[in-house]
């Protein structure tokens, strides 16, 4: 077992970077020339490169974290798949009144809003709702690739990853809900979150319980309410041999953790 143990370590060692953080692309294993010419694709290039609108906006949180969130204002062609369906109204852009139906998406742990937009219009959450005639917003939590800049911190420092989900949940959920509010006039909002993305819901609600009034529905894919000690061995195999993931083991050991109980926070 020691010498798997010391071959799996000189492996991580001799492998060239691959993801680092959890969103940003950097080193040789990626840079393949069978790879898909989308591959290196930001979440509003992703969305464009589809043929759909795209807007970058910024949210500053009550404790300073900026994130970048990405917006689809509306489907193909300028329309949707629903012409006829009468909406709540909402406004675009410009400010002009629509009606279209809000809806927010949060994704997971150790995922960015391009996990919604990879696959194909007619497989992708958000272009099915936005040609269904949704105005689709992105949401990303602290720490990953658009959620890395602070009034004040520097990444670079320990302060600014000195974050859990819990200040997801209590800062970052609820400044992105306000702001898709504020720009749209929108009063309820369509919110879907994929695991993590239900958990920081869940916690949001327990310590901002008058966010209920700004909710129409909610919807929960693959939902977390608690959590134990992972042992997901294709996470950890792929950690070992990322000597980028290795770097931020420190920000994995001490930060991706339930603080709502006392157990680990599972790597899915």
């Amino acid at each position: 077992m020691a010498l798997v143990l010391l071959f799996l370590v000189h492996l991580a060692t001799a492998t060239a970077s691959g993801l680092v953080g959890f969103g940003q692309l950097d080193g040789s294993p990626f840079d393949q020339p069978h790879l898909h010419p989308h591959t290196f694709l930001l979440t509003p290039q992703l969305i464009r490169v589809r043929g759909y609108p795209s807007e970058i906006h910024q949210v500053i949180t009550d404790d300073g974290y900026i994130l970048e969130i990405h917006r689809i204002p509306h489907g193909r062609n300028g329309g949707s798949r629903n012409q006829n369906r009468i909406l709540p109204s909402a406004r675009n852009g410009n400010g002009r009144r629509e009606n279209r139906r809000v809806a927010f998406i949060q994704h997971c742990v150790l995922c960015s809003s391009a996990d919604f937009v990879m696959n194909d219009p007619d497989q992708a959450l958000a272009f099915i709702l936005a040609d269904a005639g949704y105005d689709v917003w992105l949401g990303n939590a602290r720490g990953n690739i658009y959620g890395r800049r602070h009034v004040r911190l520097s990444p670079e420092g320990s302060e600014f990853w000195d974050f859990s989900m819990n200040e997801v949940a209590r800062y970052d959920i609820p400044s992105m809900l306000r702001y898709v509010r504020d720009t749209t006039g929108a009063q309820r909002v369509y919110y879907t979150g994929h695991s993590m993305g239900t958990t920081v819901f869940f916690a949001m609600m327990n310590y901002h319980p008058h966010i209920n009034d700004w909710i129409h529905v909610m919807a929960a894919m693959a939902p977390r309410g608690g959590g134990g000690i992972s042992r997901n061995m294709d996470f950890l195999s792929y950690s070992l041999s990322s000597p980028a993931y290795l770097r931020n083991h420190t920000f994995l050991a001490n930060h991706l953790h339930f603080p709502f109980t006392s157990s680990s926070f599972p790597l899915l």
